[in-house]
């Protein structure tokens, strides 16, 4: 046994003749920085330190044991104690041992602990020192865990304890202290398991939170253990494979008492911010990832991990999707992404691929392709949802999958300023109506000629979300990540934690209550008409209480819900349709303008088993515009979609019965929205209260003039300067009746107001919808964003008008084989008057912004059968600059 510490009179050892209190040392040895003695903690030498209870040998040597260190505390054996236990004698200032000449509370803690009444009674509120409710209990597990994370970097209240054994009765009153040795309860072996009753364990007298975990998981209300009030995930596998679907019924279906059944509630004093277009929001999103500290959660259509976040800067061309998050699941952030796995036979993109490039970078990155795909068994509908989850923190969510081609900035350019560092590199120049995505794992290969083709320009919208609705759209990842991963049988391992471990408290990540005074639980609706089961967000008038002082740069508050589109083969759970009601409810309650945009706008004006689209939305817009033509009210409706979907319309035959659909929604025949107002209303001007708009833009490559449209993919609906819905939900059955493609989307409500107009007349705007609105309108028909303060006024009403219908006429001179209402059949008759070559650069310097009308009367007469026309490309050639 090693030469045991004494002390001489004067206090000094008189082995390492160091002062008697300078022994009073870490629980653990910490190595050193400098050199191999020093722990790097308290600065005691490493014999200081107290040594395991018993030696555990090295298992690598088969050697002399007493030449190796412990395989457990590191120390060779002479430095361990022989004895079992010590035996104390009272001293003057300390109880010392009569074997070793030790203080006890250098001594290894006792086998179990004894709580110290004595103690307890020094507590703040006077009681026993036990807990009385389950919340203390996760106090004090929180704690343990807390003290173990910093452990590296700060003093624990255990070191203070140590030199000052009497603040363990008068500086730390809410602990507990064993009455045998004198050390805090967290020091002290644990069972593996519960044993006894709430609120301590009868074997080792822990409270019951304080243990691993339970053999076997027991189900509560709110899908903690009921033994020992862990999550499902900290108990075997078997037991979470179990109890995993059963417990997804109370924590994560539709609820009726929340707005428009959505799974969450609406939540006050959200911080939110907008962004416009690609560049702005990946900046902000690769802002974001890098700053991630333990979680980063994606889901996605489409996702390509070479996609460059960041294209401008020194810096930019490390600022790349995967090297980002290969960067952050290296500093020990776990990454979890879940993308759609695509109809193999309709699309190239691979996330496949996606999937093997991600997980090769780290273990802590994890990606999932789902739905399965199995030969007798195919699955029609998508993975349509795009989030980024930061530290169940930050959310983003909108229309931008983190994927090629989606990276774009104000002014749409058609091509490249620079071949030699282009701004979009290889697949990232994308122009699906020509040449399609493929080869991805080549993905700095071009796709297309880039000297003789265009770009397809991509235009949408994403919103950031802070606090609780990011809490929010996390809840929705973890439990379709959990779903998946028994969809598809993969190992328990995958299974993610529904509760969050923080510095300060473990924080359960569960669905809350609403968070909006219990007098306005159900939310006001606009209108006295509106439909009891569609209400509305609070109006400006709603009394609310005063928000946080200090917002993030660029952020707002808002009240914010979160919303979804999902069902049982996408999550496992009963259909929720929230987005569908929220865009219903706010159509119908909307007092002044309603601002669409949306890569589909495709709806049933009758809603019925055999008229069909079944979802309602064309019908919600009849009615309201029919009520302001009947009380003569001045009410705007504006739509923009792009001018044909995604793909070759000429050669692909799902693009062209997409586009027929389109048509019979907007204005073919008798059941289409301006159909059915044209037949009610014949001498009303329809363009006075609704308008459907495109965007389209110019350019030139290697001296040929060259257009093409700008692709709308946002999906959002501003309405009043009051209300923004944005997310990822199209128009169409497909996004709105919640049992076939998974969406997720915000409804947000303004509560910062500013002094604004509203058809002539003073009115109160709300900061986000506003500012998001008047920014869009500046994009898309020229001019500055004060330009559109006013969205009714016909200063400004008219004004855009005439500029889509100059823009069109333009467009349709320089390039008239484009798609335009002049083209109405197949035998391509167009009776147009062409404009002279010189007259070109003229006529396209007087465009304003990008917008156009949408072509309503295009094929009109000649069906979609347009395999004998030759569109591509739109150039007028042998145009010299």
């Amino acid at each position: 046994m090693a030469e045991l510490h004494r002390f001489d009179s004067y206090g000094t050892c008189t082995v390492c003749h160091r002062p008697q209190e300078r022994h009073v040392v870490c629980q653990h040895f910490h190595g050193s920085d400098h050199d191999d003695t020093s722990c790097r903690k308290c600065g005691h030498h490493e014999i200081d330190h107290r040594a395991c209870s018993k030696y555990l040998g090295d298992e690598s040597d088969t050697g002399d044991l007493d030449a190796v260190p412990c395989r457990r505390c590191g120390r060779l054996e002479e430095d361990h104690d022989s004895h079992a236990y010590c035996h104390f004698t009272p001293s003057e200032n300390a109880a010392v041992c009569a074997m070793c000449g030790r203080e006890e509370v250098v001594h290894d803690v006792c086998e179990f602990f004894a709580c110290d009444r004595e103690t307890t009674e020094t507590s703040a509120d006077g009681s026993d020192g036990s807990p009385s409710d389950s919340s203390e209990e996760s106090e004090n597990s929180e704690g343990s865990e807390e003290s173990e994370e910093s452990e590296e970097i700060e003093e624990s209240p255990l070191d203070e304890m140590q030199r000052d054994p009497s603040l363990a009765r008068h500086v730390h009153p809410g602990m507990l202290f064993c009455a045998n040795c004198g050390c805090s309860e967290h020091m002290h072996e644990v069972c593996v398991s519960f044993h006894g009753t709430k609120p301590r364990c009868d074997t080792c007298g822990r409270l019951q939170a304080d243990h691993v975990h339970c053999e076997q998981y027991h189900p509560g209300p709110d899908t903690l253990c009921v033994n020992c009030g862990r999550h499902r995930s900290g108990h075997t596998e078997e037991a979470i494979l179990e109890t995993w679907p059963a417990n997804q019924s109370q924590v994560f279906q539709p609820k009726s008492d929340y707005p428009y059944r959505s799974f969450a509630p609406a939540c006050p004093h959200t911080p939110v911010r907008w962004f416009v277009d690609g560049r702005s929001a990946f900046t902000a999103m690769a802002d974001a990832i890098r700053a991630a500290k333990r979680e980063i959660f994606i889901t996605g259509w489409y996702i390509s991990p070479e996609l460059y976040l960041v294209r401008e800067g020194p810096h930019s061309q490390h600022i790349r999707l995967d090297k980002v998050l290969g960067e952050r699941a290296q500093a020990g952030v776990i990454v979890r992404v879940l993308a759609w796995n695509e109809t193999k036979l309709a699309f190239k993109f691979d996330n496949t691929y996606t999937k093997t490039r991600l997980e090769a970078l780290h273990p802590n990155i994890r990606v999932m392709t789902h739905p399965p795909s199995h030969p007798t068994t195919v699955i029609n509908w998508t993975h349509h949802d795009k989030i980024l989850v930061v530290d169940r923190k930050v959310a983003f969510l909108g229309g931008l999958d983190l994927g090629f081609g989606r990276w774009d900035t104000g002014d749409h350019a058609l091509a490249d300023d620079c071949p030699l560092h282009p701004r979009w590199p290889g697949r990232d120049f994308y122009n699906p109506g020509i040449f399609q995505l493929h080869d991805v794992s080549s993905p700095f290969a071009d796709g297309g000629d880039r000297t003789r083709i265009p770009r397809m320009p991509w235009h949408d919208v994403q919103a950031c979300l802070l606090g609780e609705p990011a809490h929010d759209v996390a809840l929705s990842f973890l439990q379709k990540w959990n779903f998946c991963v028994g969809d598809l049988h993969l190992h328990r391992s995958l299974l993610l934690p529904i509760t969050q471990s923080t510095s300060a408290a473990h924080s359960p990540l569960l669905p809350r209550q609403s968070s909006l005074p219990s007098h306005q639980s159900s939310l006001p609706s606009h209108e006295s008409s509106l439909p009891s089961h569609q209400p509305s967000l609070p109006s400006r008038q709603t009394s609310l209480p005063e928000p946080p002082a200090e917002l993030p740069p660029g952020f707002s508050h808002a009240t914010c819900q979160v919303l979804r589109s999902m069902c049982a083969w996408s999550g496992g759970l009963d259909t929720e349709a929230s987005i569908g009601a929220a865009y219903l409810a706010l159509i119908s309650g909307a007092k002044h303008y309603i601002y669409i945009e949306n890569q589909f706008f495709i709806s049933s004006l009758i809603a019925g088993p055999d008229t069909g689209p079944v979802n309602t939305i064309s019908q919600a817009l009849f009615k309201r515009i029919c009520k302001a033509i009947d009380r003569q009210q001045r009410f705007r409706v504006l739509v923009f979609v792009p001018i044909s979907p995604e793909g070759d319309f000429v050669n692909d035959m799902v693009v062209r019965f997409t586009m027929s659909r389109q048509f019979n929604t907007v204005c073919r025949g008798p059941q289409s929205l301006l159909g059915a107002l044209e037949a009610k209303y014949p001498g009303v001007d329809l363009r006075d209260y609704v308008a459907f708009c495109s965007l389209r833009n110019a350019g030139t490559i290697d001296g040929k003039l060259l257009t093409d449209m700008i692709y709308v993919h946002s999906k959002i609906m501003i309405v009043d300067d009051m209300h923004l819905i944005v997310g990822s939900a199209n128009i169409n059955d497909r996004s709105m009746q919640g049992d076939r493609d998974s969406e997720i989307a915000a409804i947000l409500s303004d509560e910062a107001f500013v002094d604004s107009s509203m058809n002539g007349k003073p009115y109160k705007a709300g900061r986000v919808a506003q500012s998001l609105r008047m920014n869009l309108w500046a994009e898309h028909f020229g001019g500055s964003p004060s330009d559109y303060r006013d969205p009714t006024s016909p200063a400004t009403w008219c004004p855009m008008m005439h500029t889509a219908g100059m823009n069109t006429v333009i467009y349709e001179r320089v390039f008239p084989n484009i798609p335009s209402d002049h083209v109405q059949s197949m035998r391509y008759d167009v009776d147009i008057r062409a404009a002279a070559p010189g007259e070109h650069n003229y006529l396209l310097a007087c465009r304003r912004g990008h917008a156009v009308f949408y072509p309503l009367r295009f094929l009109a007469a000649g069906g979609f059968d347009v395999s004998m026309l030759d569109w591509t490309p739109y150039f007028v050639k042998d145009i010299a600059h």
